[in-house]
């Protein structure tokens, strides 16, 4: 019974900590952005954020899951993606109802359907790399490779050369955003299939151990 309790007690404290973290997220967005944050230029990249969330999310997973890969990856992606819509829901209520102005400000319908498919399909992406790297590399090495790669990525992006911004706000004008969007939603359901496909061959994972595996 008191194994039972305390396990009882660490899902609670565990959820109210998530709930904590969405809403103290959501609210800064929108103090920060304001308006702004339903720009498509904003919105769909932010809503990109949850492939940082997806490595940790399955790592969780695999300490307790003895299900195949693939179903561990599609858990993944449904929480982080999930976490990302309560926090964009979040900031957007935050925005209309404080204070209320007397009409709802939302973002266009193409900028929803280019986040949630730009999201999913990068997420799964992230998840199945993740998986990858947590079957062949010790658990600690691949979620220390998982944050090189997300910080590399993040230093590519805030140091790039000028000329590729350039050349990508160039693209957009030309083709619009929703099909720039699109098409790189397109390019990475296809890379995430092949990933998705090798994750199939591999068999279940045992469950990784409790300790040393912290986030």
């Amino acid at each position: 019974m008191p194994i039972l309790w305390q396990s009882r007690m660490r899902l609670l404290f565990s959820s109210l900590f998530q709930a904590v973290g969405i809403v103290s997220v959501g609210l800064f967005v929108h103090n920060r952005q304001g308006p702004s944050m339903l720009d498509p230029f904003f919105f769909i990249p932010f809503a990109c954020m949850s492939v940082i969330l997806v490595g940790p999310i399955l790592m969780k997973i695999q300490r307790r899951s003895k299900a195949p890969l693939t179903v561990q990856v599609r858990q993944a992606v449904t929480r982080a993606c999930g976490s990302m819509v309560l926090i964009l829901l979040v900031g957007i209520l935050s925005l209309n109802l404080m204070p209320w102005r007397g009409e709802w400000s939302l973002p266009e319908w193409t900028t929803l359907v280019d986040g949630v498919l730009v999201s999913l399909t990068a997420t799964t992406v992230m998840a199945a790399v993740m998986a990858l790297l947590l079957w062949t590399l010790p658990a600690v090495a691949a979620k220390w490779f998982f944050r090189g790669v997300l910080l590399s990525g993040l230093l590519l992006y805030r140091n790039s050369p000028g000329q590729w911004s350039s050349h990508t706000i160039e693209t957009v004008l030309s083709y619009g955003l929703s099909t720039v969007s699109l098409t790189v939603a397109a390019g990475l359901a296809l890379v995430s299939a092949g990933l998705l496909r090798l994750l199939a061959r591999y068999p279940a994972p045992s469950p990784l151990p409790a300790a040393g595996n912290k986030i």
